[in-house]
């Protein structure tokens, strides 16, 4: 499967995969990774600070009284059946990210 993904990016021309997830205020966000390092994260995803869900709209920290803090990682598996090129970003495309606790040594 893996091979065969990184096939497909190659074959349409794709550098840079956008991992999306929907936090907690309902943002829409996102972590790039470019082509060369994505077969480093097709198994395990790619993380970020479990802090992520806590960023309120106004500003860039975590909300106060929320219980979250810059500690801990949660991982970002892409889920390769909602991959789809950005037509208005040649060269990248987007998946979706199923958001997990971060087991991974």
């Amino acid at each position: 499967m893996n091979n065969k993904i990184l096939e497909k990016l190659n074959n349409i021309g794709i550098r840079f995969v956008r991992i999306l997830w929907c936090d907690n205020a309902n943002i829409i966000r996102t972590k790039a990774l470019h082509r060369a390092t994505l077969s480093d994260y097709l198994k395990h995803g790619v993380g970020i600070s479990a802090a992520q869900q806590a960023i309120p709209v106004m500003y860039d920290a975590p909300a106060p009284g929320s219980g979250i803090g810059p500690v801990g990682e949660v991982r970002l598996i892409p889920d390769w059946d909602t991959f789809t090129p950005l037509p208005y970003a040649p060269g990248h495309a987007r998946v979706l990210g199923d958001m997990v606790k971060d087991n991974h040594p």
